[in-house]
């Protein structure tokens, strides 16, 4: 299927933080999340308008006992991605297939600089284009928090029942 048109560029980036390098022919790879007991993450959208979706995500970290709020276990920054499932037998493909169609990412690599209210959590909001193409019944988000190594502290996606 003739997907590299949709891609996103900001892979080679997500790669060498994780230190990898651009694989030469199909690759695999699979990060377990840390899952912190008691942290809280969310993702979710409302609908299409215009060739947008807005797009929130929220993260409430474990509160440390003794210890003044940070933004989250060793705060690297978190991921926001607009995907699009396509079933097998569609688009071409003899498979189903989740397809990056966007891609939001924000570091949070100076908790200090959050105010007090965020430190206990934090929240971002924004609208995410919808490149051409993009079925929107099809779409939903996934996020991650990850720790300034890249590991994933908590992961959710965005699931809309009718």
């Amino acid at each position: 299927a003739p997907l590299p048109a949709a891609a996103t560029r900001d892979a080679l980036a997500r790669l060498a933080a994780l230190g990898r390098t651009a694989p030469s022919a199909t690759d695999v790879n699979t990060a377990p999340v840390q899952g912190v007991q008691g942290s809280r993450l969310r993702v979710s959208h409302g609908p299409a308008f215009n060739d947008y979706l807005g797009a929130s995500i929220a993260f409430s970290p474990v509160p440390t006992r003794g210890a003044s709020p940070a933004a989250g276990p060793d705060a690297g920054g978190f991921y926001l991605l607009l995907v699009e499932s396509i079933p097998a037998g569609t688009e071409g493909s003899p498979v189903a297939r989740n397809l990056v169609r966007n891609v939001y990412q924000r570091s949070l690599d100076n908790p200090h600089t959050l105010s007090r209210g965020e430190r206990s959590g934090w929240r971002d909001s924004r609208p995410i284009y919808i490149p051409e193409g993009a079925k929107t019944d099809r779409l939903r988000l996934v996020g991650w928090v990850q720790d300034k190594d890249g590991r994933i502290i908590d992961a959710a996606q965005s699931r809309c029942v009718p």
